[in-house]
């Protein structure tokens, strides 16, 4: 049996996916539980909208779940330092390779 003691490097598990209110979230806890350094891909996870059952609306779902999952971290990657500021547009973070480099 292997534990978090005798491992020697931290696997890396990347969560995307629909039903960000159940799937998503048990995959990142239960994978967290278990030792992985998991990172959540902020802009590619979504719900569907429970509304109708007094749930928050989609948009809130996925802010809330950005937000306490950014500051979560591995345990020999703790403590956690505060993520970096980004824009929710996907094309915001990718710079204009006509202008890489130039001041």
């Amino acid at each position: 049996m292997t534990t978090l003691a005798n491992r020697t490097t931290t696997a890396l598990l990347v969560v995307t996916g629909a039903e960000t209110d159940a799937c998503v979230r048990s995959t990142l806890h239960g994978a967290f539980v278990n030792g992985y350094d998991v990172t959540l891909v902020a802009d590619a996870h979504t719900a569907g909208d429970k509304t109708s059952w007094g749930a928050p609306p989609v948009s809130a779902v996925i802010d809330h779940t950005n937000l306490y999952w950014s500051y979560q971290a591995a345990p020999d990657a703790w403590p956690p330092s505060p993520p970096p500021m980004r824009s929710r547009s996907p094309t915001a973070d990718i710079e204009d390779p006509k202008t890489l480099g130039t001041p």
